[in-house]
């Protein structure tokens, strides 16, 4: 009698435990807060030159510069990779009365330049600059406004260097004292001042004199020689050259450099 075999039941597999799929979302979290992040720091320097933050730097800066006034701007743009620029940046005196003007303000370094060499601020150009000189016994208003600057006793490494261009400046003078006024116009002036104490500064200067429709030019050289250390300073060197000086300006020179003359 023939019998006929039934296949057992198949060994089932072990059942292996089931394991967690890996969860992406901590890495991915991570992520997308180092690029917000990276955004925040790269749109920042426009944030504050369009916000009530600018004006805070400004005044921080006027801090730092120890200006005895109140510096303002109309627009600041600022950018990593861009050069800094500023219009119509204004300084009022201690009592609010205008001082300088510049319409335009333009440094050849971009800010991320200046963070990363804050020893070197490289050119600053000054284009149309006006600046309201008022002349009295002792003194002027723009010494006032930069007393604590000019009176500043840190050693000149402790400056930071910086090539200063004025184009097509301005400067009205009033002579309270004497009871004139002036207009030094068509003015262009360069200043480098280095950084290292033993290095000279030296300033380039030329003007047309406007009194009261009697017209002169006057232009200057003056290198100031560096100090290096354990040394004495050398001598200054001027070289002046004036043509139809008004008197009313040689004057208020005099004045000033020799009281009491």
């Amino acid at each position: 009698m023939a019998t006929s075999s039934r296949p057992g039941p198949s060994a089932s597999p072990a059942t292996e435990p089931a394991r967690p799929a890996k969860s992406w979302r901590p890495r991915r979290a991570g992520a997308v807060g180092i690029a917000a992040l990276f955004v925040v720091i790269w749109f920042l320097p426009a944030m504050v030159a369009k916000t009530p933050l600018a004006g805070v730097a400004l005044r921080a800066i006027g801090g730092m510069a120890r200006l005895e006034g109140t510096l303002t701007a109309g627009r600041i743009s600022l950018g990593w990779l861009s050069p800094v620029a500023v219009d119509d940046l204004k300084l009022d005196d201690a009592d609010g009365k205008p001082l300088a003007s510049v319409p335009k303000l333009a440094l050849d370094k971009t800010l991320l330049g200046l963070v990363f060499n804050r020893a070197d601020l490289g050119q600053i150009r000054l284009e149309n600059p006006q600046i309201v000189l008022s002349l009295h016994e002792g003194g002027s208003n723009l010494e006032e406004a930069l007393s604590a600057w000019l009176s500043d006793d840190r050693p000149p490494a402790a400056r930071p260097a910086l090539e200063l261009v004025v184009v097509d400046g301005r400067i009205t003078v009033d002579d309270t004292q004497a009871a004139t006024k002036w207009q030094l116009d068509q003015l262009s002036a360069r200043v480098v001042l280095p950084r290292r104490q033993s290095d000279a500064i030296s300033v380039e200067m030329s003007t047309r004199v406007d009194d009261k429709g009697h017209r002169g030019t006057l232009s200057l050289e003056l290198k100031l020689p560096g100090k290096p250390a354990g040394e004495q300073a050398g001598e200054a060197e001027l070289a002046l050259r004036a043509e139809s000086l008004p008197l009313a300006m040689a004057e208020a020179v005099l004045r000033r450099l020799a009281p009491g003359s």
